[in-house]
């Protein structure tokens, strides 16, 4: 780009500092662009105020000065934002990761495994917990038995003993009662261990339609596009051991969604504790 020194008065306004041009004033123009600016413009293009009134330029340079305050202010937040969705992640990621439920014994089909179905206790134990607790002496007495059961395998286990608090797998109001399944184990396990059962962490959004019908990629792709679970309390269980029970591991998808929910809280660890391993 070449310019051209001009000394004429010339009509029109600095192409760097955008002041017009006075009587005389020395001036660049370009050719090619038909662009001008100011002589010492042109020595010192950074010299942004050149031709300003000098009781414009503290203001000029205040509006300046916060502007990239507010500027610099917003990267920081975004970086400080981006940080901590990072360190969320990894968090999230590493309780994936080294992520080993622990099972009491093992849980039989009707349709696979008929014979062992009704033989054995656990699994009959796990169909009566289904059942409305409270109203069925025969489910309380199962669920008992399966928190017996779960009990002896914690004193076997010495990282599930430090435990702060106990969380369910939630139920739906809308197809188990609220006092059934994981939720009534997770009660009476609280009595046998001495630690606190907290039922207001997790709850259940929507009820996974045809679960019995689904196999296992159904039941994986229904869980990447739908959130079934949420954490409501996050504070709560912030540094805390988290020990999150269930009655039956099928797939591992209504765990994994649990503890990702339960991540976001930021607990110091996380254990999962199953009745039964669905046999495959």
């Amino acid at each position: 780009m070449s310019w051209y020194k001009l000394d004429a008065q010339w009509n029109g306004t600095c192409s760097i500092c955008n002041v017009p041009f006075s009587r005389g004033s020395k001036i660049f123009w370009d050719s090619f662009t038909k662009k001008t600016k100011h002589d010492k413009c042109n020595l010192n293009s950074n010299n942004v105020y050149h031709g300003v009134p000098d009781t414009l330029k503290k203001d000029l340079k205040k509006k300046e000065d916060e502007r990239k305050d507010l500027q610099r202010k917003e990267r920081k937040q975004l970086e400080e934002e981006r940080k901590e969705q990072d360190i969320k992640k990894i968090k999230r990621d590493r309780f994936l990761l080294y992520l080993h439920p622990h099972y009491c014994g093992t849980y039989y089909s009707f349709s696979k495994y008929g014979k062992e179905y009704f033989a054995d206790e656990l699994t009959q134990d796990i169909i009566k917990n289904k059942k409305k607790y409270g109203d069925n002496q025969n489910a309380k007495d199962a669920t008992i038995r399966i928190c017996q059961k779960m009990y002896n395998y914690i004193m076997k286990t010495p990282e599930l003993q430090n435990i702060d608090v106990i969380i369910p797998v939630p139920n739906h109001p809308s197809t188990f009662p609220m006092n059934s399944r994981a939720v009534s184990i997770s009660r009476e396990l609280s009595c046998f261990t001495v630690k606190p059962c907290d039922l207001t962490i997790l709850t259940k959004l929507i009820q996974i339609p045809n679960h019995r019908g689904m196999g296992g990629r159904a039941r994986s792709d229904f869980f990447r596009k739908n959130q079934v679970y949420e954490i409501l309390n996050h504070s709560s269980i912030q540094g805390k051991k988290i020990l999150l029970i269930d009655d039956v591991h099928t797939t591992g998808e209504t765990i994994n969604q649990c503890v990702e929910q339960l991540s976001f809280g930021e607990p110091a660890e996380i254990h999962v504790l199953c009745a039964g391993k669905t046999q495959k």
